[in-house]
C-alpha cells in the first residue's frame, strides 16, 4: 500500500496477511508481542467470529506502529483478509497514551467474571513485572487455563471473606496448581479458610486465621499484597502444613519470581 503516513486520516482497509506482515516490520515501540492473545485472535479470524470495530490498527507521523500487533500476527497467522480501521498520522509520542490505563474495568473490557479479572490484574503484574495492565494483558493470563481454573476455585466455595478470599490469595491457589501442586489440598485449605471450617485446616493455616483476627494482616495492595501472596504459596504447600507461618523478605520477592516464572511458562 501507498500510505501517507505523516498524513492524519482513518479509513476501514481490507488487510491481507502479506499486508499485516509488512506492518509488523514497522513495529518499533509496542511491548512484547504475548502469544498466547495472538493465537487466540487467531482462531478467532478462523472461526468466523472476528468482528470488524472501532478498534484497528494504527501507525505515528514516522510510520511507526504504534498499535495493533497482536491483531496484525493474527491476520498473519490466521492467513486470512480482514477488514479493519487504519488510522495514520498521529503524534510521534502517542505510544505513552495508547492502552496504558483503563477508564473501565478490567472486568468490563475484557468480559471476564469481575473475580476473576482481578486476580488475572495481580497474576499479570507479576508475570509481565508491570502496574498498569492493560485489558490485553489480563486475557493472556486467562487463557494460559487460569481463567478455567480459577472458574472451578469459584464454584468450589463462592465467598465473600476478606483476605480469606481476596483477589492475592485466588491467584495464588491457582498459580500453585497450575505448577503441579496438589488441586485437591489446595481447594481444600481455600475452602476451609474462606468458610472457616477451622478443624480442617493445617498447623500454617491456622497461624494465618490468628494474625487475621489479631489485625496484623490487612487485605491492601502494594507490599500488603506480596506479603499475602508470599504467605499463600506455604500456606498452600502441603510441604508447610506443619510448620508456621514465617515470612522474610527473600521469601517476598522469591514468590513474585516464581509466579512470573509459572506463569510465562504458558504464554
Amino acid at each position: 500500500m501507498n500510505i501517507d503516513f505523516n498524513k492524519r486520516s482513518a479509513s476501514f482497509v481490507h488487510i491481507t496477511p502479506e499486508m499485516a506482515a509488512q506492518f509488523l516490520d514497522r513495529n518499533k515501540e509496542n511491548r512484547r508481542l504475548r502469544k498466547g492473545w495472538s493465537e487466540a485472535l487467531s482462531q478467532e479470524i478462523k472461526n468466523g467470529n472476528y468482528k470488524t470495530t472501532h478498534q484497528g490498527i494504527a501507525f505515528n507521523k514516522s510510520g511507526v506502529l504504534v498499535d495493533g500487533q497482536h491483531r496484525l500476527e493474527a491476520i498473519r497467522q490466521s492467513n486470512q483478509t480482514v477488514e479493519m480501521l487504519v488510522t495514520t498520522g498521529l503524534d510521534d509520542d502517542v505510544f505513552k497514551d495508547i492502552d496504558r490505563g483503563l477508564k473501565r474495568s478490567l472486568s468490563d473490557s475484557t468480559h471476564l467474571p469481575k473475580k476473576c479479572a482481578e486476580a488475572c490484574r495481580i497474576a499479570a503484574e507479576y508475570a509481565f513485572s508491570t502496574t498498569i495492565v492493560s485489558s490485553q494483558d489480563a486475557i493472556d493470563i486467562a487463557n494460559t487455563g487460569f481463567e478455567q481454573l480459577h472458574n472451578e476455585l469459584i464454584e468450589e466455595c463462592s465467598s465473600t471473606a476478606q483476605i480469606f478470599s481476596s483477589a492475592p490469595a485466588r491467584m495464588m491457589a491457582i498459580v500453585m496448581i497450575m505448577d503441579s501442586h496438589d488441586k485437591e489440598y489446595v481447594f481444600g485449605i481455600y475452602r476451609s479458610l474462606v468458610t472457616m471450617n477451622l478443624s480442617k485446616i493445617p498447623k500454617i493455616a491456622e497461624s494465618l486465621v490468628r494474625r487475621v483476627a489479631q489485625g496484623t494482616i490487612k487485605s491492601g495492595g502494594g507490599a500488603s499484597q506480596r506479603e499475602l501472596i508470599a504467605m499463600y504459596k506455604k500456606i498452600y504447600d502441603v510441604g508447610y502444613k506443619d510448620c508456621m507461618l514465617r515470612i522474610s523478605d527473600a521469601d517476598v520477592s522469591s514468590t513474585v519470581a516464581y509466579v512470573k516464572d509459572v506463569i510465562n511458562k504458558y504464554l
